[in-house]
């Protein structure tokens, strides 16, 4: 039983960035020594994609990071490097591997989605519609000798594959269930690139856009997402479109250069990384209550599933005409049958989406209008002292005036030259504030002034840049929204 419970993506946000400008960075060459002479460390510099379906892969890294550390008696480091996804330029995943093979990266990790785009074939199998249901699979073909093989396959690129590492189940979500390819139909994704999935979704009648500045249809795009404190809409709970695996791989020069024993403290950290991300991510089941804290959960019929899985069957095919995706499909499914499935997802009553009773008064929506105003805050360097890292970061710009628009709902924060935006809503005690760039909602319990200054109180869990950034400081009313 996976059993830690969902936690937002543990990275510095698009807000922090700006205030905390140098959080990550990279240096070209190869694997470095840290601080000179002949006893410093060796340091490997890890390139990752933060963002991407709300994975907290930040988090998983951070304790690689941390195992390579304790193996090696720190003689043997790990430097997170983090190029951020924005859903404005979506081929960070892309550029991240080219890096890592021309050595701007020792190390890299991306989503075994992404290296259809640069030639490799091995994960294909990965992407089948409907192969990959559930955790019991994913768990059996990352521990069987499927794994080596298809990591085999990055030779092809000209780097090294360490590990392949199960991630998280994900599901459509959108402002209605989607339960039947009709729902799909005129629909707009807003999705990280991935081949079978847009031609999945295609099939299904929907559209796919890789960009923020691409929806043009009204009101929220539908999304694919893994179950979450994150989803604030309607999630299909029996209906997974995407089982999200990651890969970590070396630079092969910068591999060579290791001693035999560094290579192994790095191996060895890499298989500790499968099992840590096996125990760390919640079941489907644990993950339902954090999702109905915001969203709700529709489950669609026999007759549903068929129609999506007859509407699919073509990506199959395409996808197996591959032989050896085609073989690594008959494993799959061989390792399927071998494990026992989990009990069927149980949904609460108050979290269907035509099911929910009357809300209690404490919890009752209040008009997003009632908060209508620009607000402003400034974080200065002795506030972020007091605040601890990651806000104490030396190359932080302070200090940094913050102007928050609230108007009907929609809300626009602007600060260090970043813009950012989104949607919000309300009850007589917490905010909750959509951020389509981040790909998450963060919330807040919060108390109001006579005069209008907004205090807002995180609640966890909650990123410690989000932190800072958005509510250490009061939000004091200047006026009334612009124009």
């Amino acid at each position: 039983m996976r059993m830690r419970n969902p936690t937002p993506l543990a990275v510095v946000a698009v807000l922090c960035a700006a205030a905390l400008a140098g959080c990550s960075g990279s240096q070209r060459g190869a694997a470095d020594k840290a601080g000179g002479g002949q006893a410093a460390p060796v340091v490997l510099r890890l390139g990752f994609v933060s963002w991407v379906d709300n994975g907290d892969d930040a988090q998983l890294l951070q304790q690689l990071a941390a195992d390579v550390d304790k193996r090696s008696g720190g003689r043997l480091r790990v430097r997170l490097l983090d190029e951020q996804h924005t859903y404005k330029a979506p081929g960070e995943e892309v550029r991240l591997a080219r890096g890592v093979r021309d050595g701007r990266f020792d190390l890299g990790w991306i989503s075994t989605r992404r290296w259809d785009d640069l030639g490799v074939r091995s994960f294909q199998a990965l992407q089948v519609p409907f192969l990959i249901t559930d955790y019991a699979t994913m768990d059996a073909v990352v521990r069987s000798r499927l794994a080596g093989r298809m990591l085999a396959g990055l030779e092809r690129y000209a780097v090294v594959g360490l590990a392949l590492v199960p991630r998280t189940l994900l599901h459509p979500v959108g402002s209605r269930p989607l339960l039947a390819p009709a729902d799909y139909r005129g629909m707009q994704f807003l999705v990280a690139r991935s081949r079978a999935t847009d031609k999945l979704l295609a099939a299904f009648g929907a559209k796919v856009v890789y960009r923020l500045d691409s929806v043009t249809s009204r009101g929220r795009p539908g999304a694919v997402l893994p179950f979450g404190p994150y989803v604030s809409e309607i999630a299909t709970g029996n209906v997974v479109l995407y089982a999200r695996f990651g890969t970590l791989f070396a630079n092969r020069s910068a591999l060579r250069r290791l001693s035999d024993e560094q290579r192994s403290v790095l191996r060895s950290a890499a298989r500790a990384l499968v099992d840590r991300s096996i125990a760390t991510t919640p079941s489907e089941q644990v993950a339902v209550r954090a999702t109905c804290q915001n969203g709700s959960i529709a489950l669609a019929g026999r007759a549903d599933l068929a129609r999506l899985r007859a509407a699919a069957r073509p990506v199959a095919a395409a996808l197996e005409r591959d032989p050896q995706t085609k073989a690594f499909v008959a494993e799959i499914r061989g390792l399927g049958a071998s494990t026992r499935p989990g009990p069927p997802l149980v949904v609460p009553a108050g979290c269907r989406p035509h099911g929910r009773g009357q809300a209690p008064a404490h919890s009752r929506q209040l008009s997003p209008g009632s908060v209508n105003g620009t607000y402003r805050y400034v974080l200065t360097r002795a506030a972020a002292t007091a605040f601890g890292p990651p806000a104490t970061d030396p190359n932080g710009r302070y200090p940094l005036i913050v102007t928050v628009v609230l108007r009907d709902g929609e809300w626009e924060s602007s600060g260090g030259g970043e813009i950012s935006s989104g949607t919000y809503t309300l009850t007589r005690t917490k905010a909750a504030f959509a951020w389509p760039r981040a790909g998450y909602t963060i919330r807040f319990s919060y108390t109001r002034e006579a005069n209008g200054t907004l205090h807002l109180k995180p609640v966890l869990p909650m990123d410690l840049g989000d932190q800072f950034v958005w509510a250490s400081q009061p939000w004091r009313r200047i006026g009334p929204p612009p124009g």
